[in-house]
């Protein structure tokens, strides 16, 4: 599993092969989308190790005597790892029974677990939502990229720049807002609760996951994290 994880570093083909199998499904429904935009460069990969609880898996067992494997695989990577890199691959893990294990990292996870369904939809969906934050700051690039174009046009224009360019200022305009739609949504669930709410109720491994792709230890953190984004 090690050489796997190692394999995984690098999964240039398996995005490609994903990215085949759904080109003929994007064509399909390509009619009913507005305003497309396919980008070749685009994809946000996450891996899970799902592993059965049972002998000799155990929760306590990978953690006290396989920890160095277990960061291996978290890492992606296939040589030893030093022992603080061990210590922070590992420190954001859960358990919630004394079966369970569940530890997120940046670009991969290892899950110790049975009925574990939903804990899986939390992984993809977190996933989901890092992608379309990286979607949005892609855009917001690309009309920024094209104001700044505007800029020695305006100085040599006769005309007020909000007659001569009003639709490329209504498109940055446009960009801005998306970025700021999620960041908003979470102030004003912040002030109807009275406590900062770093996001959507998840389940406890998938807030976890939420937290340590963040890069952030606790609630408190995590919400005002989240809103510099």
């Amino acid at each position: 599993m090690s050489r796997l994880a190692e394999w995984l570093a690098t999964p240039a083909s398996l995005i490609e092969t994903a990215r085949t199998t759904l080109v003929p499904l994007y064509q399909k429904l390509l009619p009913a989308i507005q305003d497309p935009l396919w980008r070749e460069n685009l994809s946000e990969e996450y891996f899970v190790f799902h592993l059965p609880p049972k002998e000799p898996l155990s929760a306590s067992g990978l953690l006290e005597e396989h920890c160095d494997w277990l960061a291996r695989l978290l890492r992606l990577e296939g040589g030893s790892l030093s022992n603080e890199e061990v210590a922070e691959a590992l420190r954001l893990h859960l358990r919630y029974s004394p079966d369970d294990l569940f530890i997120p990292d940046w670009a991969a996870a290892v899950l110790l677990d049975s009925d574990c369904e939903e804990t899986l939809q939390t992984i993809e969906f977190t996933n989901l939502q890092l992608l379309e934050f990286r979607n949005i700051d892609n855009r917001l690039d690309d009309s920024l990229k094209a104001a700044y174009g505007l800029i020695h046009k305006l100085t040599r224009s006769l005309l007020p720049f909000w007659r001569s360019h009003g639709r490329d200022m209504r498109a940055v305009g446009e960009a801005e807002s998306r970025g700021q739609r999620p960041v908003r949504a979470d102030r004003q669930r912040s002030k109807a609760g009275g406590r900062p709410i770093p996001g959507p109720r998840l389940p406890p491994a998938g807030y976890a996951l939420s937290l340590g792709r963040l890069g952030t230890q606790h609630p408190e953190k995590a919400g005002s994290d989240r809103g510099d984004l």
